[in-house]
């Protein structure tokens, strides 16, 4: 099973981020946006893990959010990765004034307490869309450009999310096995 931990966006921003990557789409044919349903943000992805070791690691992922509250996050600003000559991913930025690295941060200490190896560097953001090969550079960059300071929304994050990813020949499905409460 396929698991990760995030926080899903409320309609507002999945909405803002969707026009944007559909605006992209338009011109760069080797974007492909994620859909609405599928926006969200990944406080830390776990990958394949055995079925009989998802109540573990799911308890772990509820004790790294205890004593976090509930609080605001600002999704805002564009980006890339891995950089600007070699882009595959095309993302909005999202600032929770360092909770959700430091909660990230509790994850990874659990995680690896029960035999998991360091997730990537975490960077505060939501994947917008996905490029097949890379772009021309002048075209992305004029979005990047038209949409680096804009502000997509702001929500009240109260819980964190483990999801499950279903892949298919499509977009994955992302089905919440536990909402952990802030």
């Amino acid at each position: 099973m396929r698991l990760f931990a995030g926080i899903r966006l409320s309609e507002e921003i999945s909405r803002n981020l969707f026009e944007m990557g559909t605006a992209l789409s338009r011109k760069i044919r080797e974007a492909r946006p994620v859909p609405p349903e599928n926006l969200h943000l990944t406080l830390r992805f776990i990958g394949e893990v055995e079925e009989e070791r998802v109540g573990r690691i799911t308890d772990v992922l509820s004790e790294s959010c205890r004593n976090f509250e509930p609080f605001v996050l600002s999704v805002k600003g564009t980006g890339v990765f891995p950089d600007r000559k070699r882009m595959r991913i095309f993302w909005a930025g999202a600032d929770s004034g360092g909770i959700l690295r430091r909660m990230n941060s509790r994850m990874e200490k659990g995680l690896e307490a029960i035999g998991f190896p360091a997730g990537e560097r975490f960077k505060e953001h939501i994947t917008v869309a996905r490029f097949r090969s890379v772009p021309s550079i002048t075209a992305a960059e004029f979005f990047l450009e038209k949409y680096g300071g804009t502000v997509f929304g702001s929500m009240n994050v109260e819980k964190v999310d483990i999801i499950r990813s279903i892949l298919s020949g499509g977009s994955p499905v992302y089905e919440t096995l536990e909402a952990v409460l802030l």
